[in-house]
């Protein structure tokens, strides 16, 4: 997959409307959304690129499955974003 790659568009079954490829590679907490491979895979080869750009751990966590509610969910994005921004500082 080459950069120009990046601009391309897709429908985003999330959001209801089309987003580029470089939203979909970092809209989680710059990591790629769960449904990256569903998407994408028919028009590039994003799992090569994730392959080669992420950790194991990174795609781990990214695409494991777990029974965690949607409010866990965000509580543990929100966390993991304020403990990344206290770092930073």
């Amino acid at each position: 997959m080459d950069e120009s790659s990046k601009n391309l568009t897709i429908r985003c079954r999330q959001l209801g409307h089309d987003v580029p490829l470089s939203y979909c590679l970092k809209m989680n907490i710059k990591l790629p959304c769960s449904e990256i491979i569903r998407c994408w895979e028919k028009k590039v080869k994003i799992s090569e690129y994730i392959i080669k750009k992420y950790t194991e751990d990174e795609i781990a966590e990214v695409f494991s499955i777990d029974n965690n509610s949607k409010i866990e969910k965000l509580v543990g994005i929100i966390n993991k974003y304020n403990k990344e921004a206290g770092e930073q500082e």
